[in-house]
């Protein structure tokens, strides 16, 4: 009897999990390119993070929006909550709309109205920008400068308080403190 119930566990632990077509290896990827060895290689700069840790920007229960691996680090570094991670925990249910919305955000197609519908749905307080277009790994964009410019046009909503080097840092003023 227990004998099959280890059995039934073992196969349930091989079910796809709903997203994994958008993750598969990401956390891999991420790490190997993340090894100090490489980042002078790669152009690895944390000059934001340093600015927001340093400056102590981000309150404990604050979100930060940025792409899956600007993410990952944020956590890590920040112990920030984040909008959208590469592979969040089991408890976060909806982490394949949260991927999409990312995509969506910092497509060149979406509106400013629909990255604030994002922000405020996420409950966002800064978005974290990386605006170098060669910023990739593995043939995914991360820089996005025209979502830069979308967001310094939307001053009603953002207010930039870092622009240095390849990284911008907004303040989103939508999200009830």
């Amino acid at each position: 009897m227990v004998g099959s119930g280890v059995s039934i566990l073992l196969s349930l632990a091989f079910i796809k999990v709903p997203g994994e077509a958008l993750y598969s290896n990401l956390l891999q990827k991420m790490i190997a390119l993340s090894k100090p060895e490489l980042r002078e290689s790669l152009g690895f700069k944390d000059s934001a993070i340093e600015y927001l840790s340093e400056n102590n920007l981000v309150k404990p229960e604050e979100v930060v929006y940025s792409d899956i691996y600007t993410s990952f680090r944020l956590s890590a570094y920040l112990g920030c909550y984040v909008g959208v991670q590469h592979k969040p925990g089991v408890g976060v249910w909806d982490q394949d709309i949260r991927r999409n919305e990312e995509m969506e955000f910092f497509s060149g197609e979406v509106s400013v109205e629909r990255m604030v519908e994002i922000l405020k749905k996420r409950r966002a307080n800064w978005v974290i920008i990386n605006r170098n277009p060669q910023y990739q790994f593995y043939n995914l964009s991360l820089g996005h400068p025209e979502t830069v410019g979308k967001l310094e046009s939307a001053g009603e909503w953002f207010s930039k308080v870092y622009d240095k080097g390849d990284w911008v840092i907004f303040r989103f003023e939508g999200t009830e403190r």
